[in-house]
C-alpha cells in the first residue's frame, strides 16, 4: 500500500509541476506578445507625435496662428474706455476705415434683430461719440443721427453698474427722442442684464422694447464678422481679424445656436429685459 501511495504522490506531483510549467509558458508569451505589441503601438503613437509635432511646426510657419497684433502691442488688459473708441471708430461712417456706413448699417441689423425698427438708409450723416456728457453722466457710445433717432451704448467689460445709471441715460434719450427713435444698449461680456438698481426708474414698457442687453462672445463677434465679409480694404479687413481673434481670447465666443436663432426670428426679438 505504501508503494501504491509513493507512486499517486509521485504522479500527483508531476502534473502539479507541468499544470505550472505549462501556466508559466502562457505567461511567458502573453508577456511577450503584450511587449511586441505595446512596442509596436508605441512606434505608432512616437511617430504620430513626430508628425503632428512637424506639421504644427508648419502651420506656425505659414499661418502664425497664436500670433495678435493687438495683443503683441501690449493690449491684454485693455479697459472699456479702450473699446469703446474701437467701436466708435467702426461704427463712425466718416472714420479712417474708409467704409462709410458700412458697419454701422450691420450693427443696426444686428439691433434690429433684437426687436427694435432703426432706419438702416441715409447713415452718412450719423454722429459718433465717446464718453459723451450729458450733464449727469458720460454715455460711452452716442450714436445720433440728424433726423432724430439714436443709439446709446453702455460698455461693461470689468465696471459694475452705478445706483440710477441707466435711468439717467434712459431719461437724456427719452426727453430728446421718439420712444421708437431710440434704443439703449447694454454691452457685456456675456450678455447679462444691468443691476435692478441701475434701472429701477425705467417704466417696465420700455424696458421690454427699448433696453437690450447685448454680449461681446456673440453679437459683437458676429458684427464683427459681418464687417470683415463687407470690409473693401484689405489693412482694415486684417485689423477686424485681430480685433475679433482678441476678443475671442478674452471674452471668448458662442456660436449662435439654430434654435435660438429661430425663437428670435417667430418672436421678433432678442434678450428681452423683464
Amino acid at each position: 500500500m505504501a508503494g501504491i501511495a509513493g507512486d499517486v504522490d509521485a504522479e500527483y506531483k508531476r502534473r502539479v509541476e507541468r499544470f505550472f510549467e505549462g501556466a508559466k509558458s502562457s505567461w511567458n508569451a502573453a508577456l511577450e506578445d503584450y511587449k511586441k505589441d505595446y512596442d509596436r503601438k508605441a512606434k505608432a503613437f512616437f511617430q504620430a507625435a513626430k508628425l503632428y509635432s512637424s506639421t504644427l511646426r508648419q502651420l506656425r510657419k505659414h499661418l502664425a496662428p497664436d500670433f495678435n497684433v493687438i495683443e503683441l502691442a501690449g493690449w491684454r488688459g485693455l479697459d472699456e474706455m479702450w473699446y469703446s473708441h474701437i467701436l466708435a471708430w467702426l461704427l463712425d461712417p466718416n472714420g479712417s476705415h474708409g467704409q462709410s456706413a458700412a458697419f454701422l448699417k450691420n450693427f443696426i441689423d444686428l439691433v434690429n434683430g433684437l426687436g427694435l425698427n432703426l432706419p438702416v438708409a441715409g447713415l452718412d450723416p450719423v454722429e459718433v461719440y465717446t464718453e459723451y456728457s450729458t450733464g449727469s453722466g458720460r454715455l460711452d457710445v452716442f450714436i445720433r443721427h440728424p433726423d432724430g433717432w439714436a443709439i446709446v451704448l453702455e460698455n461693461k467689460t470689468e465696471a459694475q453698474d452705478q445706483k440710477d445709471q441707466m435711468d439717467r441715460y434712459w431719461r437724456y434719450v427719452d426727453e430728446r427722442f421718439k420712444p421708437e427713435r431710440y434704443a439703449l444698449l447694454y454691452l457685456t461680456p456675456d450678455g447679462h442684464q444691468p443691476d435692478e438698481q441701475s434701472m429701477d426708474d425705467i417704466p417696465e414698457d420700455k424696458r421690454n422694447r427699448l433696453l437690450k442687453c447685448i454680449s461681446y462672445r456673440k453679437d459683437i463677434h458676429r458684427w464683427l464678422k459681418a464687417c470683415e465679409g463687407v470690409c473693401e480694404c484689405d489693412r482694415v479687413r486684417w485689423f477686424i481679424r485681430e480685433l475679433k481673434g482678441h476678443m475671442e481670447r478674452r471674452f471668448g465666443a458662442e456660436q449662435a445656436h439654430e434654435e435660438e436663432d429661430n425663437r428670435k426670428k417667430q418672436n421678433g426679438g432678442g434678450r428681452w429685459i423683464t
